[in-house]
């Protein structure tokens, strides 16, 4: 304000003067006339009224621009102040603005990191999935194959005839001795079952069915025969035989009967037993199985 008031002093002053020159050559301009020419004092003040007024009014029009633009002045300087404490308060905004955007991008990162990581656990977790079910796949694959291979062993061994037989066993050897005597009768009974129009296969020729050492036992397993046979591969006759084992003995086998759906196989099998403990265990815990096979094709059963 004090630079503006010495710029507005400097300015009134260099006014003053100039008016000051105009009044001394007013006033020796009304020197000169009041000398040359015979002017009437009445008009002469008149005049210079006249003049007065009108830099009176003139001196008013430069006041008041003056006072419009002091006011536009001090206007331009509200409305700059206004614009200054505007673009402060925009600059505070602006940096409110950048300072929410830097901490909802470093939130939007996290959330970002936060996914990625998920989405690569997921997709782990779902190759994971995929391994399994592609090893459960092959599981039930192989189950499905073996209970296939499994169907087919059965179908294979089927095809069963009515197997009829009989075996006399002896009882435990502490009861040998009070059986010995019913021994003989037993024998007997044996020889008479065995009695047939065919001759027996297994007992040697010359050979005693009831004849026996004093330590040992005998025991007989006859295969009469079978009934209703088929065979497993073809739609022709099967050519039948009967395997089987006992105890430690080695594996028995009947003759072949060639072609025959009703086989009567006729065999006897003598195998001497020295009563003991292996054997009353077998005897009282094991079954006799009887395999009947095709001759013509091996899987029949």
């Amino acid at each position: 304000h004090a630079e503006k008031l010495d710029e507005e002093n400097k300015k009134l002053q260099l006014r003053c003067l100039e008016l000051k020159h105009q009044l001394d050559e007013f006033q020796n301009r009304l020197k000169f006339f009041t000398k040359e020419s015979d002017v009437d004092v009445t008009e002469l003040s008149e005049a210079l009224i006249l003049i007065k007024t009108r830099k009176q009014l003139k001196n008013g029009e430069v006041k008041f621009l003056e006072k419009v633009e002091d006011d536009m002045g001090k206007d331009l300087e509200k409305s700059l102040r206004a614009l200054q404490a505007n673009h402060v308060e925009t600059v505070q905004e602006l940096e409110k603005t950048r300072n929410m955007l830097i901490m909802q991008h470093k939130i939007n990162k996290d959330y970002q990191d936060e996914v990625e990581a998920v989405t690569q656990r997921m997709e782990s977790v779902r190759r994971d999935y995929d391994v399994k079910l592609e090893q459960y796949a092959h599981l039930l694959d192989v189950r499905a194959a073996r209970i296939r291979k499994l169907e087919g062993i059965d179908n294979d061994f089927s095809n069963y005839g009515t197997l009829e037989y009989w075996c006399k066993l002896k009882v435990p050897m502490e009861q040998a001795i009070r059986l010995y005597k019913e021994r003989a009768k037993a024998l007997g009974y044996i020889s008479s079952n065995l009695r047939d129009p065919y001759q027996p296969v297994g007992v040697d020729k010359g050979k005693n069915i009831g004849s026996t050492e004093d330590n040992l036992n005998e025991l007989f397993i006859t295969i009469n025969g079978c009934s209703n046979l088929k065979s497993g591969t073809s739609t022709s006759q099967p050519s039948p035989y009967v395997a089987y084992t006992f105890f430690h003995f080695p594996d028995h086998y009947t003759n072949t009967i060639a072609s025959s759906n009703n086989p009567q196989f006729e065999d006897l099998k003598c195998f001497p037993l020295s009563m003991n403990a292996d054997l009353d265990k077998y005897l009282k815990s094991q079954s006799l199985v009887l395999y009947v096979f095709d001759d013509k094709d091996e899987k029949f059963g």
